[in-house]
């Protein structure tokens, strides 16, 4: 099967922010308990963070951490986290059922963001809390006056301010199952008056308002909320683990048409002074919290496997094509559960997905190009609830193409993201460098593939799936080149 991808340096979609490799980090199960961070581990630094699991996170260049939640965000009293440890309460956490021992707080998250060199991002308690823990919080991470908040975070070993700049207004307040939950109209008119008074603390933060995958819902968010806001959010886990093939490589697909529709709601919704605006898919991931037996709480290391890796590659590969609207993303979460990657007792499991963020992290460029690309196609019927798009009526069928692709480049390099997404077949593809204009002579090619599509890396055979990486010489402003079955491809050509 044959292809055709062409590359215009003129053809410019936009810069893309680095906010889009994001993860979340949330109170869940042993996401960070047990994953980012453990007590008396042999791994673990005087803190409790765990030193391989900083080490793997830095490798993915993780630009902005959320947290607490996540739906732990509804309830979760951030004063319970901070000062001494030996004084933190043990709270009963009512969103996941479990006893909170508060461990992991403030202090520790914004040690964690400052040895990865990410951005926090602090999600706030507008479901059972008050505006006045908001505007407190706020304070004890940003205020650099006097204040007792501002005495108090220097009383705790911290003499600047942190200087969060990304805060949410809430987590999924529109589910019924979410402590809180509001409609969209008494969601928006209490977030308005959090806003109000958070940025009265400090006018420079940039604040996230809840978004859903209903038009309705976001077009009342923005309508009420667009002079107070900088993002709305999605939050999607697109399938069960039985997904078919076919049907998972179309969700790539969902995501894009999904992140069009809002943008178009955000442009009916305010006047052109706010159109500001952007999007956060602040959480996403393939998988959903099913899992087959609960005792395993998604850990089972089977259920990540190359078709997990493909869909999470043609995600990415979206948000760097929609860059001009998608500014943030958080892959959910990032540890341990549906994680990208496997904390135990002796050590760290990359998932296939890990692969997939240490390749379009490390080598993807800051602009991204609109390429030409020509390919055989199929239409693939979706099912009738993918994951939490249930609450929207999607199209009966999608057509996809077997090549998806994105090209992004910097003064350096130009980066081609390719995955192909037929389950058999190669695809030889032409790419035509003629109209990119820069000298260049050689390519290294990264590629994350594997015979069988089930494959998947666990304790005992930790680099099933990996990344592999050869040169290629003598490269031509127009050459060949074949794109394996069922395969992520990164081509990286350095310019002059």
């Amino acid at each position: 099967m044959k292809g055709r991808i062409v590359i215009d340096r003129d053809r410019i979609i936009g810069k893309i922010n680095a906010n889009i490799y994001g993860h979340l980090l949330e109170h869940m199960s042993r996401c960070i308990y047990g994953g980012i961070y453990e007590e008396n581990s042999k791994f673990s630094d005087k803190m409790g963070l765990r030193k391989d699991v900083l080490d793997v996170l830095r490798r993915i260049k993780p630009s902005i951490i959320r947290w607490p939640g996540g739906n732990f965000a509804s309830a979760y009293q951030w004063e319970d986290g901070i000062g001494t440890k030996e004084k933190r309460v043990i709270r009963y956490d009512p969103v996941w059922q479990v006893e909170e021992n508060n461990q992991f707080g403030t202090q520790e998250f914004m040690s964690l963001c400052q040895r990865l060199d990410a951005e926090p991002y602090i999600c706030v308690n507008l479901g059972n809390g008050s505006m006045r823990e908001a505007i407190n919080w706020v304070e004890y991470c940003n205020y650099d006056g006097n204040s007792y908040y501002a005495r108090l975070r220097r009383s705790h070993g911290h003499t600047e301010p942190y200087m969060v700049k990304y805060w949410g207004l809430g987590n999924e307040i529109w589910s019924p199952a979410q402590i809180g939950h509001k409609s969209a109209s008494d969601y928006a008119k209490r977030a308005r008056e959090f806003a109000k008074a958070m940025k009265r603390v400090d006018p420079g933060i940039k604040l996230v308002a809840v978004g859903e995958n209903d038009p309705e819902w976001d077009y009342e968010v923005v309508r009420v909320l667009g002079e107070h806001i900088d993002y709305i959010s999605i939050h999607a886990y697109f399938s069960p683990l039985c997904a078919e093939y076919d049907k998972a490589m179309a969700i790539s697909e969902v995501v894009e048409d999904r992140t069009k529709v809002l943008k178009g709601v955000i442009d009916a919704g305010t006047d052109s002074s706010y159109n500001h605006i952007k999007i956060s898919w602040d959480e996403w991931n393939l998988l959903g919290w099913i899992c087959h037996e609960k005792h395993l709480e998604n850990d089972n290391n089977s259920s990540y496997n190359l078709q997990n890796a493909l869909v999470t590659a043609s995600i990415l590969n979206v948000f760097q094509r929609l860059c001009s609207v998608v500014t943030m993303a958080c892959y959910s979460p990032v540890v341990n559960i549906r994680g990208a990657f496997f904390v135990h007792p002796k050590g760290v499991v990359l998932r296939p997905q890990y692969h997939v963020f240490d390749l379009y992290a490390n080598h993807s460029g800051g602009i991204a190009l609109d390429p030409l690309v020509e390919s055989a196609s199929y239409e693939c019927a979706l099912i009738s609830e993918l994951g939490t798009f249930k609450y929207l009526p999607l199209p009966e069928t999608v057509r996809v193409k077997y090549l998806d692709v994105s090209v992004t480049y910097d003064r350096k390099k130009l980066f081609v993201a390719v995955v192909n997404k037929h389950k058999q077949e190669n695809m030889t593809c032409q790419i035509e460098l003629e109209k990119f204009g820069s000298d260049y002579s050689r390519a290294t090619v990264y590629e994350i593939n594997h015979r069988n599509l089930d494959a998947y890396n666990d304790i005992d055979c930790p680099e099933e799936i990996h990344i592999e990486r050869k040169e290629l010489s003598n490269l031509k402003r127009s050459f060949t080149y074949d794109f394996p079955a069922h395969s992520i491809t990164g081509i990286e050509v350095q310019t002059r």
